[in-house]
């Protein structure tokens, strides 16, 4: 098991990649990952395919990236994002379950909790 360093007084759980230097936010309660459009060169145009937030705006989407990301534990990461009107990037429960990571709300760390195994030969061949 693996914790990132990741200390906040915020309550709110930041992670920086370590490859972009970018911060995300990681959010247990959003559905998907998504990343701001106002971040990337080419803009891409509004699809039709819309997203809620929170408080039930609608928010406007403009396609997908995959991002490779590194946050300090013992593996990198590669994820498709959708981008959006969002301010900031967001780590949602698909990142989270695909990867088997936890958020600990308490200590503000991203914990791996993934279990390294290796099978041996059976018949000690």
């Amino acid at each position: 098991m693996a914790a990132s360093n990741c200390n906040n007084p915020t309550g709110r759980l930041y992670v920086t990649d370590l490859l972009s230097k970018t911060s995300f936010l990681f959010i247990t309660g959003a559905d998907l990952c998504v990343y701001p459009r106002s971040r990337l060169r080419e803009r891409g145009t509004h699809l039709g395919y819309g997203l809620f937030a929170a408080n039930g705006t609608s928010v406007r989407t403009y396609g997908c990236i995959t991002l490779r990301l590194d946050f300090g534990l013992r593996r990198e990461f590669s994820w498709r994002f959708v981008v959006a009107d969002v301010t900031g990037p967001i780590i949602g429960s698909d990142f989270l379950s695909f990867y088997n990571l936890l958020v600990d709300v308490r200590r503000q760390c991203l914990i791996d909790i993934t279990i390294l195994t290796l099978n041996g030969d059976p018949a000690g061949l």
